[in-house]
């Protein structure tokens, strides 16, 4: 397996991935950018392209997607911080989605049945990389292993970077994943988390409006779920 290839499967992994996801669309429909299906170096140029036509038009990022390549996540959530972008969910928005996208904006619009899954961040790449390793071939795995040390060790210090300049607590990319929620990660049918409004807020990730409350998490199929995860303190 080609190692660039392996380094983005691994980094992807997006949650609803038992079902075929199409191709990423990007449009804009009046102040808003229209965002659906998984983040992509190519589909992020399309939204950089979009501000840059439209700089004083575009003042929202409505995102439906599964996920996507770490970096690529991050670079789009550099851009809903930069311009200042409100973001509204009314599906789904799930691993970096979640992670570097919703977490970015200064203001959050979102359904009564939106989904905003957590499943973990770079630091929780390195379990699947190393059970992959073993299916490549011996002569293969040190260059493996040193080329995903160095892509790895960058995603960390540049999530880091991130987090500090948007003022969200990293940890949550990583809480569902303590001893205590155990129990989930080892059911296949749950494949992440989510948080109360409360506890988003404590975090760092503040301004959520909910469009028609209440807003009850719900899970995207039988098979995949998401559990609650409760910030200390809280309950």
């Amino acid at each position: 397996m080609n190692l660039k290839v392996l380094l983005i499967a691994l980094a992807l992994i997006p949650l609803n991935s038992q079902a075929e996801t199409p191709a990423t669309s990007v449009s804009a429909q009046a102040d808003t950018i229209v965002y659906s299906g998984d983040i992509s170096d190519s589909a992020n140029e399309a939204v950089l392209s979009l501000l840059k036509m439209h700089p004083q038009t575009l003042t929202t990022l409505a995102i439906t997607s599964p996920g996507g390549e770490v970096n690529a996540g991050m670079d789009l959530g550099d851009m809903v911080f930069s311009h200042q972008l409100s973001v509204n969910i009314e599906d789904y928005c799930l691993s970096s989605c979640a992670n570097y996208v919703f977490t970015a904006a200064p203001q959050h619009h979102i359904s009564n049945r939106a989904v905003i899954g957590f499943h973990g961040g770079v630091t929780g790449m390195e379990d699947s990389f190393d059970n992959v390793v073993l299916t490549m071939p011996e002569s293969q795995r040190a260059a493996a292993k040193a080329t995903f040390a160095n892509y790895i060790q960058s995603a960390i210090e540049r999530q880091r970077r991130f987090f500090k300049k948007i003022g969200v607590d990293p940890a949550i990319t990583t809480l569902g994943q303590a001893p205590v929620y155990d129990q989930y990660e080892a059911s296949e049918a749950y494949v992440g988390w989510y948080y109360s409004i409360d506890d988003l807020y404590t975090l760092g990730v503040k301004h959520i409006e909910v469009i028609n409350p209440p807003w009850k998490q719900r899970d995207l199929s039988q098979t995949v779920k998401f559990f609650k995860v409760s910030v200390s303190g809280s309950e």
